[in-house]
């Protein structure tokens, strides 16, 4: 059995300040070490998928980023991918594909032993 611990937030926004040292948008990466891979929406409200992602990167991020959208239009998963995201997953999620996602992210990001 693995623990994670998950951080859960309202909006992207919320993310972005809750990973960046002054809780501003912008602000340098708290810590790196203690943040692993992201789960966002792709779209939302105040900060889309693609703006966090691209935030996330700008204040140093590294770990794997992970969009979920309902949307299968032509090119999303390259525009997506172009903001700065690893993967991409269709909503309604597969409870197993996901878990399943995650757990090659968090090896990816040697938070996980391989």
């Amino acid at each position: 059995m693995v623990a994670a611990e998950v951080s859960v937030v309202s909006g992207g926004a919320m993310a972005t300040k809750l990973l960046s040292s002054d809780q501003t948008l912008d602000g340098p990466i708290t810590d790196p070490s203690s943040f692993g891979p992201s789960i966002t929406n792709v779209q939302m409200a105040d900060l889309g998928g693609y703006t966090v992602a691209r935030q996330l990167r700008s204040i140093g991020f590294e770990e794997p980023i992970m969009g979920l959208t309902v949307s299968a239009m032509p090119g999303y998963k390259e525009q997506y991918s172009a903001a700065g995201c690893s993967q991409l997953e269709r909503k309604p999620v597969d409870c197993t594909s996901l878990l399943a996602t995650c757990k090659s992210a968090l090896q990816f990001s040697r938070k996980l032993p391989q």
